[in-house]
């Protein structure tokens, strides 16, 4: 992993990336929260990793699209580095 301030990007050279946040520092406590789902912005690395694994599941598995990613099971592609991602999560009830 690179330092702060720089892109989320695939190294196509290699089957290694980068996972980083430029906008990480901005938005770190902007989140909105309802009854049943709660809305922010990826904070971290792990945050950004999870909704790249939920693109993938969505597109490559469920709908059958052929990504070409050299990470396994991640949706990774050019947008990753210029986006921030925006995460809606349902808010489990006991």
């Amino acid at each position: 992993m690179k330092t702060k301030g720089q892109n989320l990007m695939l190294d196509k050279s290699s089957s290694s990336f980068t996972a980083t946040l430029p906008f990480a520092n901005a938005k770190a406590d902007t989140s909105i929260t309802g009854s049943r789902y709660r809305v922010s912005y990826a904070r971290t690395p792990s945050d950004v990793l999870a909704a790249q694994r939920l693109r993938y599941k969505v597109f490559a598995e469920e709908l059958g699209a052929h990504l070409d990613t050299r990470v396994a099971e991640h949706d990774i592609d050019h947008y990753d580095a210029s986006c921030e991602h925006l995460i809606v999560r349902e808010i489990c009830s006991d």
